[in-house]
C-alpha cells in the first residue's frame, strides 16, 4: 500500500483520503487469488512503505476493520526511533510492536544522498553500495521482539517526475548487496525486490509498462531494465536454498537452454561532465523546471560501467573481454563458480562484454544498449541518471 500517494491524491483533488481503508476493496478479492502471498501464519501478506502520518492506534483499527487476520510487514522507517535496533527497545517497540508481524526496511537498499534533500526530508541509508549494516540493526530488533524482517533489493533509485528529480547511487549496489545478503550471520526473512514497471521510478527491473504511465516527464528516461532478470532470478533460487555467492547458478527456467551462465551490463549514458542546455532552470525565457536541473545526488555519480555475471562450474577457466568505446578495455579472468561482479571506466560510444571459454571461442556477450555520449553531451535534455542494462 501507498499511504503516502493516496494521501496526496487527497490532498490534490479531495480523493483517497482514508490512509490504508481506501485499499479495502482490493483486499476483498487479492487475498482469495490463489497466487496471493501468505505470511508463516498462513495469513495474506500485506506491505507498505510509510506509515503515512497514522499513529498505532489508527493502524490497530485498520487491521481490525479488514475482518480477517493478515501477516503485516510494513515499513515503518520514517518513525522516530526506527534505525535505533535493539536501542530501541522499549520504546518503538512497545509502541509498534503490537501493530506489526514483521518490519521491512526501505531506505537502507541505497547509499544516503551525497547531496541531502531539503528538510524535512531524513538522509538515511547504507554508508556504502550494497551495506547491509543498518538492516543487520533493524533486524537485532525485529529478533529480540519474536518479529520477522523483509530487506529491501534494489538496482538504484532515480526519479525525475511529480516534483521529485532525486538520485541515490547505483553502481554495484544490486550485486554486492545480494553477496552481503549471502554474508549475513542471520539472513533475512524476506526480500522484496523494489521496482515499479511504469517509469517515474528508475529501478525498473523488467519491461515498462506504457498503459501505467503516459505522463511527459518520465518518457525522457523511462528505459528496459529486462537484462537484469536473469541475475535476480539466479540470487531468488541460490538464497531460497540456503546458498552463497558461490552457489549461483543459471536459474531453473533457463537451464534447458543455457548452461553456461547469466549477467547483465550497465550504465548511464550521460557523462559527469555534461552540460544540458536547461540546466539553469529556464524554459522559454519564463518558467522555471526542476525538471531540467541536476538531480539532488548527481554528484554521487560517476563515469563507469558495471557488470555481473553468474558462470556454471563446467566453465571456469574462462574470461570475460570487456569493450568500451568498441575498444577492448580489459580481460577478467573467470576463476570461480557463481556471481562475479565489477565495474570498469567508460568511453564514448558502445559498450559490450564478451564471454569466452578456456580456448578464445566466444560463448555468450551482452551488448546493444545506448551508446554513451561523448564529452559534455546531454542527449536528452535532462541529467538522465537512469540505466541502460
Amino acid at each position: 500500500m501507498d499511504v503516502y500517494a493516496s494521501g496526496a491524491a487527497c490532498y490534490a483533488s479531495g480523493t483517497s483520503c482514508n490512509g490504508p481503508y481506501d485499499y479495502s476493496d482490493i483486499f476483498g478479492w487479492v487475498f482469495d487469488q490463489p497466487s496471493y502471498a501468505l505470511g508463516p501464519n498462513g495469513n495474506p501478506f500485506v506491505s507498505t512503505f510509510s506509515s503515512g502520518g497514522f499513529v498505532n492506534t489508527e493502524w490497530l483499527d485498520w487491521k481490525k476493520s479488514i475482518g480477517r487476520d493478515i501477516y503485516f510487514c510494513p515499513d515503518f522507517d520514517e518513525t522516530d526511533g526506527y534505525y535505533n535496533g535493539t536501542a530501541a527497545l522499549p520504546g518503538w517497540w512497545y509502541y509498534w510492536g503490537p501493530v506489526v508481524d514483521c518490519i521491512f526496511s526501505w531506505e537502507t537498499s541505497w547509499p544516503k544522498r551525497s547531496t541531502p534533500m531539503p528538510d524535512p526530508n531524513p538522509n538515511i541509508g547504507a554508508a556504502f553500495p550494497g551495506d547491509v549494516t543498518m538492516d543487520e540493526m533493524v533486524q537485532a530488533g525485529a529478533l529480540a521482539n519474536e518479529a520477522d524482517y523483509m530487506m529491501g533489493l534494489s538496482s538504484l533509485q532515480y526519479k525525475n517526475s511529480y516534483g521529485a528529480n532525486v538520485f541515490r547511487q547505483g553502481g554495484l549496489t544490486l550485486p554486492a548487496r545480494m553477496a552481503n545478503i549471502f554474508g549475513m550471520s542471520a539472513g533475512p526473512d524476506y526480500i522484496e525486490i523494489q521496482t515499479w514497471n511504469d517509469g517515474p521510478e528508475g529501478h525498473n527491473i523488467g519491461n515498462v509498462w506504457p498503459e501505467e504511465n503516459s505522463d511527459l516527464q518520465p518518457s525522457f528516461y523511462m528505459k528496459d531494465h529486462t537484462a537484469w532478470q536473469p541475475l535476480i532470478a539466479s540470487f531468488i533460487e541460490a538464497w531460497k536454498a540456503g546458498g552463497s555467492v558461490g552457489s549461483m547458478r543459471v536459474p531453473s527456467y533457463l537451464s534447458s537452454s543455457n548452461n553456461i551462465g547469466v549477467g547483465a551490463l550497465w550504465y548511464q549514458a550521460l557523462p559527469m561532465n555534461a552540460k544540458c542546455p536547461y540546466d539553469d532552470g529556464i524554459v522559454n525565457g519564463s518558467t522555471t523546471f526542476s525538471f531540467w536541473e541536476k538531480p539532488f545526488g548527481f554528484d554521487a555519480g560517476d563515469d563507469l560501467v558495471y557488470w555481473a555475471f553468474v558462470l556454471e562450474p563446467a566453465f571456469v577457466g574462462g574470461s570475460l573481454e570487456i569493450y568500451s568505446g568498441s575498444v577492448l578495455f580489459e580481460v577478467v579472468m573467470l576463476d570461480t563458480a557463481g556471481l562475479s561482479y565489477a565495474s570498469f571506466a567508460r568511453s564514448p560510444g558502445p559498450q559490450a562484454i564478451l564471454l569466452k571459454d578456456p580456448s578464445g571461442n566466444v560463448l555468450m556477450g551482452a551488448s546493444g544498449g545506448e551508446c554513451v555520449y561523448g564529452d559534455e553531451e546531454c542527449l536528452r535534455y535532462i541529467y538522465d541518471m537512469n540505466f541502460s542494462v
